[in-house]
């Protein structure tokens, strides 16, 4: 996850993995991973609306938020994302 973050040029921090966890959680639940728009929604019923806006998640992951954590998290990524 962190050589990964760090070929991406990012630096993890716990914000970050706090949604990479959340994304997981997602995954473990549904069996699938969430888009961007569900991520958020996910984030605000999971108790963190201080990172549930897509511009917290765009400026923390720069290559998409939901691709990204999903690849950090060692899962497949979402269905819609291109």
């Amino acid at each position: 996850m962190y050589y990964l973050a760090e070929q991406d040029g990012l630096t993890l921090d716990e914000r970050h993995l706090l949604i990479i966890n959340k994304v997981r959680e997602y995954y473990e639940t549904y069996a699938t991973t969430p888009a961007i728009r569900v991520l958020i929604q996910f984030l605000k019923v999971s108790g963190h609306p201080e990172l549930a806006s897509s511009l917290v998640l765009a400026r923390l992951f720069p290559n998409g938020a939901a691709k990204s954590a999903a690849k950090y998290a060692g899962l497949p990524k979402p269905v819609k994302c291109v």
